[in-house]
């Protein structure tokens, strides 16, 4: 599906960013995307076990180690990433902007995704929203399985006040985790 939500320029697709967009707002009003203790049927769902009637089965979710990358947007703006074993082992985000310079203001829309297995790891939107060097911003996502996986992040700043609007600034990398 990567391949496909990526256009000639190497920015997500407008359809592909909605459906992003809703993922992330149907997990943050399940209660994935908040400090709150999340329910035992919420944990599985986040880390993709569970099921009807006694739940279990499923990928065993992992205690992260911590992991961190370096971010370069396509407008030169900076970003530090920051990944750590949260509550209930679940993946705290921080991502911190160390340098900017650009002065694009809009929606700002950050996503985590693991590319090994396809789910939804972190990510939140925030309007109205710029990179202002020095502003950190930390998120207490799902949950990864043990072993190694590589986590696709991103960063969009989108012109206007929803995840809809073209793209004005894109910062992506790729992160590989290891939890236990």
């Amino acid at each position: 599906m990567a391949a496909q939500a990526i256009d000639v320029d190497g920015r997500m697709t407008k359809t592909y960013r909605i459906a992003r967009t809703a993922a992330v707002l149907s997990l943050a009003l399940a209660g994935c995307l908040t400090a709150e203790p999340a329910s035992s049927d919420t944990t599985q769902a986040a880390s993709g076990a569970g099921g009807g009637g006694g739940g279990g089965g499923g990928v065993k979710p992992g205690r992260l180690a911590p992991a961190s990358a370096a971010v370069t947007c396509d407008d030169g703006t900076t970003l530090g990433v920051n990944l750590s074993r949260g509550f209930q082992n679940r993946v705290e985000m921080q991502v911190v902007v160390t340098g900017s310079s650009g002065t694009a203001s809009g929606f700002l829309e950050i996503l985590l995704d693991d590319a090994t297995t396809g789910a939804f790891v972190n990510g939140f939107g925030s309007w109205p929203a710029s990179f202002v060097p020095g502003l950190s911003m930390t998120n207490l996502g799902s949950t990864v399985p043990v072993g190694v996986s590589t986590l696709d992040f991103s960063a969009v700043i989108h012109d206007g006040a929803t995840a809809a609007g073209p793209a004005l600034v894109v910062c992506t990398t790729s992160i590989v985790v290891v939890a236990n």
